[in-house]
C-alpha cells in the first residue's frame, strides 16, 4: 500500500497548498501562465526527438531499445512528458487566446506520436509475460500502460478533430483520471490485487506446463507475493496427485522449510557467490567468499539473491574503481554494482553503488577492458 499512500498524500497536500494559495489569485495565475508558457515551447522539441526515434525504428529495429533493459520505462516516461507538453500548450483551451500555430502543430503531431509510444511498451509489456509470465510488477505497469492508453487514444482523436482545436482533450483527461482512480481502488481490493492476479498467472503457467518444476521460482511464492503467494506455495506441498506434483511438492516444502528470503544474506555466502562470475578471467578471493556475511548486512547486490533460473547471473570485477592504488570488487549487474572494499583488518565492507544508467550492454565490456575513467 506505501506507493498509493505516498502518492494519495502527496496529492492532498498539493491539493490544499492551491486551496490556500487561492488567496492571492492573481499571484498564483502569473507563476502558472509563466510555467506554462515555458513548457509548451518544450513540446515541439520533445515531439521532434519521439518523431525521429519512431521514423528510425525501420531501419534500426527494436534491438536498441530493448539492450537498455528498460524500455517499458523509456516509453511511458516519453509519453507521460507528452500528455503534459501538450495540456501544457492547450490550458484552457480559450478560443479567443489560441497558442502559437508551430504549437498547435506539434501539439498534433505529438497526439498522433502517443500511439506507437504506447503499442510499442505495450509489446514490450507482453514479451516479458510471454516468456516469464505476471508479476506484480508487471501487473501495475498493465495498469499504467491502460490509463495511458486512454490518454493516447482520446488524444488521437484530438489530434485529428475537425472542429475546435483539440477540443477533445477535455473530456479525455476526465476519462482516464476516472480510469486511473477505478484501477487504483482496484489494486487496492482482492478484485484486482497485483499479488493474487501474477500468483494465478504463475500457477498456471505451471499447470499447462509452460514453466518447468525445476525453473519455477517457489520463493517468489513466499516472500513476493503476499498470502496469495504463501497460500498457493501450500497447496503446491500438499499436492501429491501424480509424479510431477510430488515433485513440485517437494521443492515446494523445501521452500517453505528455508528461513532466509531472497535479499538476506546467509550465515555462509559461499554458495550464492559461487554463481558470480569474475571478468575477464578468475575467482573472486577466498577473504571475499568465505567471509561471515550474517553481521554485516551488506551483500546487498540483488541479483546475488535472485534465485530464478531466468535471472541474469552477477557480474564480478577485481580492480581499482576510486584511484586508491588497492583493487576493489565491484559485484551486480546493468542495472545496478555494489562496490566492496577489503579494510585493514581483513573485512570487506561496502563501499557504495551506481546505477548505469543508460550505459546499457556496452557497461560490462568497458569495465572488462578497463576503457573507462574516473572523474569527480
Amino acid at each position: 500500500l506505501f506507493p498509493y499512500t505516498t502518492l494519495f498524500r502527496s496529492a492532498a497536500v498539493f491539493a490544499l497548498a492551491v486551496h490556500v494559495t487561492d488567496v492571492r489569485v492573481a499571484l498564483i495565475n502569473g507563476i502558472r501562465s509563466v510555467a506554462l508558457v515555458l513548457l509548451s515551447w518544450l513540446l515541439p522539441v520533445m515531439t521532434l526527438l519521439v518523431g525521429a526515434f519512431l521514423a528510425a525504428l525501420p531501419a534500426t529495429g527494436l534491438a536498441p531499445l530493448w539492450a537498455t533493459g528498460s524500455a517499458t520505462a523509456i516509453l511511458l516516461a516519453a509519453a507521460a512528458t507528452l500528455i503534459i507538453l501538450i495540456n501544457a500548450a492547450y490550458q484552457d483551451g480559450a478560443q479567443d487566446r489560441p497558442p502559437h500555430w508551430a504549437l498547435q502543430i506539434a501539439a498534433r503531431t505529438a497526439g498522433l506520436v502517443l500511439a506507437p509510444l504506447v503499442f510499442i511498451a505495450g509489446y514490450s509489456v507482453w514479451l516479458r509475460v510471454e516468456q516469464y509470465g505476471l508479476t506484480a510488477d508487471r501487473v501495475m505497469v498493465a495498469a499504467v500502460l491502460a490509463i495511458v492508453g486512454c490518454y493516447a487514444a482520446g488524444y488521437v482523436l484530438a489530434a485529428l478533430w475537425p472542429g475546435r482545436w483539440f477540443k477533445p482533450l477535455e473530456a479525455t483527461n476526465v476519462i482516464a483520471s476516472v480510469v486511473a482512480l477505478g484501477l487504483i481502488v482496484a489494486m487496492l481490493t482482492p478484485l484486482a490485487d497485483p499479488a493474487r492476479i501474477a500468483v494465478d498467472d504463475q500457477m498456471r503457467r505451471l499447470r499447462a506446463g509452460l514453466t518447468t518444476p525445476e525453473a519455477f521460482d517457489y520463493n517468489f511464492l513466499r516472500f513476493q507475493a503476499a498470502r496469495y503467494g504463501r497460500e498457493a506455495l501450500a497447496a503446491l506441498a500438499r499436492d501429491k496427485s501424480s509424479p510431477r506434483a510430488q515433485a513440485i511438492a517437494v521443492k515446494a516444502q523445501q521452500t517453505l522449510a528455508g528461513a532466509t528470503p531472497p535479499g538476506v544474506a546467509p550465515r555462509s555466502a559461499k554458495d550464492l557467490l559461487a554463481k558470480v562470475v569474475l571478468r575477464p578471467q578468475g575467482r573472486l578471493p577466498d577473504s571475499f567468499v568465505n567471509q561471515d556475511w550474517s553481521s554485516l548486512p551488506s551483500l546487498t547486490s540483488t541479483c546475488i539473491y535472485n534465485s530464478s533460473p531466468n535471472a541474469r547471473p552477477c557480474t564480478a570485477y577485481f580492480l581499482d574503481f576510486d584511484g586508491d592504488g588497492v583493487a576493489e570488487i565491484l559485484i551486480g549487474s546493468n542495472f545496478r554494482f555494489h562496490a566492496y572494499r577489503q579494510a585493514a583488518d581483513g573485512v570487506w565492507r561496502s563501499i557504495g553503488y551506481f546505477d548505469p544508467g543508460e550505459c546499457g550492454a556496452h557497461l560490462e565490456a568497458f569495465l572488462e577492458t578497463g576503457r573507462f575513467q574516473l572523474v569527480p
